[in-house]
């Protein structure tokens, strides 16, 4: 159980459709939740970047921005800010994490063939690093989704350190994600990350961390390693920041911002070419495409995302519908992770086809019964007929819904598990060869939608 350790001051209605409605809005939409209007959702589980609500001491602080083009006040308060949160003096400000990786991609890669080894790389990661040429490797530790094992977001240090005898010199960078989204939002160890900051250095290779959940998976580390119980999350954030030669991050999710991202180092020359490229992908040096409003928010986002009460809540929070869903009969990833509850569709619609979207089949059961939209995070939509995974994740907003609005989640979530065995499916009307989930128009198998 958990309470919300805020009050509700400002609010957005939410419009809820008829059954009837939202099966119109569905074909409509082709059967793609990304298509779906805004306005016609009521739980939106899509991500939880940049979609939380912002504290009554960020929206505050914004009025403070300073929109100077060059060495803002806000740029100077934003800098030092994240020289405290990271440890770090060399501090190069972003869009958002995307631009953070497009820069370190262009940077770390020299010519086809180079290597980046990972415990799991986002999409956007790979895509970046793989555009600049690089082969992206993840290195896993091994176990079963549903399995309550503690930090299933580790890297395999003994496949790295086995592929980095064989491939040093090819090998640009180790890149830890924390929490690893990809992998369910399962936390990363402290253990894990000092021994791959030993292993890259041994090497003579950056270790560089992804972030953008950082807040959540030292949360983790506190209450499940031993010997962290004392060091508060700040300072768990700050030895982690520590062992890294490259920090990045999203303010969009842990920085409780509603857009920006930093990335952090000690290593002059990186920081140069960084700082060089960002002239021409980010904006100037000192804003990183971010406002004067949007920095003076993430500064206050990045203090107020440490605070124990907020952490004790918000994974509290995923591991009630965690609960919930568990108890009803679904498949899921195991253990909850921090920002986001992961359903295994194969196991839990395994009369479902591969080639007929299990995953899929299952976000758009949620949108017809409670007009919620979560998104596959792994499964044959978007990765094609040889992902193995079909996960959906549903990615809980920071700050935004109650505990009533979950268990609203969860009595559809009923409703589509007593129904579970008439889910038939679909397949692809058109779609283009690449991240077709965001365009695909699709054709349910039987013309009552999904139930006979």
């Amino acid at each position: 159980m958990f309470t919300e350790p805020f009050r509700i001051k400002t609010i957005e209605p939410i419009v809820f459709l008829t059954r009837r409605q939202r099966l119109k809005v569905l074909a409509e939409a082709g059967y793609n939740i990304f298509k779906v209007p805004g306005d016609k959702i009521a739980f939106d589980f899509l991500t939880d970047s940049g979609t939380g609500a912002l504290s009554k001491y960020q929206l505050a602080a914004s009025g403070m921005g300073d929109e100077a083009y060059s060495e803002s006040e806000s740029w100077l308060r934003f800098k030092k800010a994240i020289q405290k949160l990271s440890g770090k003096k060399e501090i190069i400000p972003v869009h958002q994490a995307r631009g953070a990786e497009k820069l370190l991609a262009e940077v770390l890669v020299s010519s086809p063939g180079d290597f980046i080894l990972s415990n799991t790389l986002y999409d956007t990661t790979r895509g970046n690093f793989e555009s600049a040429g690089a082969n992206c490797l993840d290195f896993l530790v091994q176990g079963e989704l549903s399995s309550w094992k503690k930090f299933k977001g580790n890297l395999d240090l003994k496949k790295a350190e086995k592929f980095l005898r064989q491939n040093n010199s090819s090998v640009k960078a180790i890149v830890l994600t924390l929490t690893n989204n990809t992998n369910g939002g399962q936390p990363v160890s402290y253990e894990n990350v000092f021994a791959a900051s030993k292993l890259a250095a041994s090497r003579n290779i950056p270790l560089i961390l992804d972030a953008c959940r950082i807040s959540e998976n030292g949360f983790f580390i506190k209450k499940l390693e031993k010997g962290f119980e004392r060091f508060s999350v700040q300072e768990i954030i700050k030895k982690l920041c520590g062992l890294a030669d490259v920090v990045y991050m999203s303010a969009k999710k842990d920085g409780l911002s509603d857009a920006g991202g930093f990335l952090s180092t000690n290593n002059k020359s990186i920081a140069a070419n960084l700082r060089r490229l960002a002239n021409f992908y980010e904006g100037y040096p000192t804003s990183g495409g971010m406002s004067g409003k949007t920095m003076e928010s993430a500064i206050r986002g990045f203090e107020e995302t440490a605070h124990e009460d907020y952490l004790d809540y918000r994974v509290s929070q995923v591991a009630y519908l965690h609960s919930g869903l568990a108890k009803i009969g679904f498949s899921l990833v195991n253990p909850p992770g921090g920002h986001a509850v992961y359903i295994d569709a194969a196991k839990t619609l395994a009369h479902v086809k591969k080639n007929n979207f299990p995953a899929q089949t299952l976000i758009v059961a949620f949108y017809a019964e409670a007009g919620m939209r979560c998104s596959e995070m792994a499964g044959s939509l978007t990765r094609g007929m040889n992902e193995p995974l079909e996960l959906v994740r549903l990615a809980i907003p920071r700050r935004v819904y109650t505990k009533s609005h979950i268990e609203s989640v969860l009595e559809a979530g009923l409703r589509i598990w007593k129904q579970r065995k008439n889910l038939r499916g679909f397949t692809i009307v058109q779609a283009p060869k690449h991240l077709r989930q965001f365009s695909a128009v699709l054709k349910p198998l039987t013309p009552s939608l999904f139930y006979n």
